[in-house]
């Protein structure tokens, strides 16, 4: 087992740095100019490093889809719940907070592009198919948990009908938002959905 020397820690952690700045970087091209535009030459070129040291982290375009979907998924676990105590003190604010940042990505429109692109390559990939699969369940299992919380007299089975409504909601108005530019700017038609989900969650 190799010691854990500063030397060893220090490494980890430019590591870490430097795998994250190629995942930034392949999600700003995704999200600006698509899918087809993404190749291991675009993100060394954007970076000013060889082809050579992005494949050092990510030997395959699949691999660097599969861990861009990751942190999609996986960033609740790191902002949102970060402890039982603030669901139970405030799950309103929770709810809220979490429709604005997690599921209202759907509505934002670098992140419509980024979704866009992966429901494109759902059709084509059985991978990437099944990774938004679980992206969405993410979405839904963390909505009904929190939906518990705001309506604790309903089932299990009408919370998550309610979380399914909502993913659903953002999702529809992300597409009506593509046909008119003027509502993706709209602050209010932003804070209305959050109350619209907000009430779903909280009606009897």
């Amino acid at each position: 087992m190799t010691a854990n020397t500063p030397d060893n820690v220090g490494k980890t952690i430019k590591g870490n740095s430097k795998r994250q700045q190629i995942l930034v970087i392949a999600r700003k091209i995704i999200d600006e100019q698509g899918y087809q535009e993404l190749s291991f030459n675009h993100i060394a070129s954007q970076l000013e490093v060889r082809k050579s040291n992005v494949q050092y982290y990510f030997p395959s375009k699949q691999s660097l889809m599969n861990a861009l979907i990751d942190e999609a998924r996986n960033y609740t676990d790191k902002d949102l719940f970060r402890g039982e105590a603030d669901l139970d003190i405030d799950p309103e604010k929770t709810f809220m907070r979490y429709v604005s940042d997690c599921v209202g990505s759907l509505f934002k429109s670098s992140d419509r592009n980024f979704f866009r692109n992966l429901f494109w390559l759902a059709t084509y990939d059985d991978k990437i198919a099944d990774d938004v699969k679980q992206l969405y369940k993410a979405y839904i299992d963390d909505l009904t948990r929190l939906i518990t919380l705001l309506n604790p007299y309903i089932s299990i089975e009408e919370c998550r009908a309610k979380a399914t409504i909502i993913v659903s909601l953002y999702e529809g108005l992300g597409v009506v938002v593509d046909t008119d530019l003027q509502l993706s700017s709209s602050e209010k038609l932003i804070e209305a959905t959050h109350q619209s989900a907000l009430m779903i969650a909280k009606q009897a």
